[in-house]
């Protein structure tokens, strides 16, 4: 179960068992940067240099009349 305040960033995606292992309260989820768009993949190659696994998973929606929102990406 998404806590309330997580599920107001992901309300189309809360059945999804990604969404559900980012936002888990009860194992303080995955580590997620918000990153600009246009730094996110030199970011990432940062990251993999120095080791560390890292994936873009989605990009946050802000011209919803909701609000901002996770858009989860599939591979």
């Amino acid at each position: 179960m998404l806590a309330s305040e997580n599920r107001l960033l992901l309300p189309a995606q809360q059945d999804d068992p990604a969404a559900a292992i980012l936002t888990d309260p009860q194992t303080s989820g995955g580590l997620l940067a918000g990153v600009p768009p246009e730094k996110a993949e030199s970011c990432l190659h940062a990251l993999h240099a120095a080791g560390v696994f890292a994936a873009i998973i989605g990009v946050v929606e802000t011209d919803r009349p909701e609000g901002p929102q996770l858009r989860l990406s599939r591979a």
